[in-house]
């Protein structure tokens, strides 16, 4: 299921769980669909208590170029990197192919929340 975003959305993930990305409608100021095309998209998630970089630009996958739908699977990498439990800040960074200019989504200084949580 996409989720989108607002003032803060948020996911909740389980350590270790590898089947379920983390998925958005990336959208413009007017909430309109981003269109991808010709673009790159990565994924970037920090420490919520610190901002520590736990995952910096890594490969997300464009699942509906017109419609501005991206996800992200989780690695087991990235869980190792993760590694414990709580708050995390999370953006996609879409990169435009023709002359490399960056923007940020959430737009405008927001961020999604991802929880991780420990396994049962």
């Amino acid at each position: 299921m996409t989720q989108e975003y607002n003032i803060e959305q948020q996911w909740h993930h389980t350590l270790g769980d590898r089947r379920t990305a983390i998925a958005a409608t990336l959208r413009d100021a007017d909430r309109a669909p981003v269109d991808l095309t010709g673009h790159t998209v990565a994924f970037r998630l920090t420490r919520a208590s610190d901002d520590t970089v736990k995952i910096n630009s890594a490969a997300a996958t464009v699942d509906s170029a017109l419609l501005g739908q991206v996800s992200y699977a989780l690695s087991a990498a990235d869980h190792t990197a993760i590694a414990t439990a709580g708050d995390h800040w999370a953006w996609f960074i879409v990169t435009r192919t023709s002359d490399s200019k960056v923007d940020h989504y959430p737009p405008e200084g927001k961020r999604w929340r991802v929880t991780m949580h420990t396994a049962y």
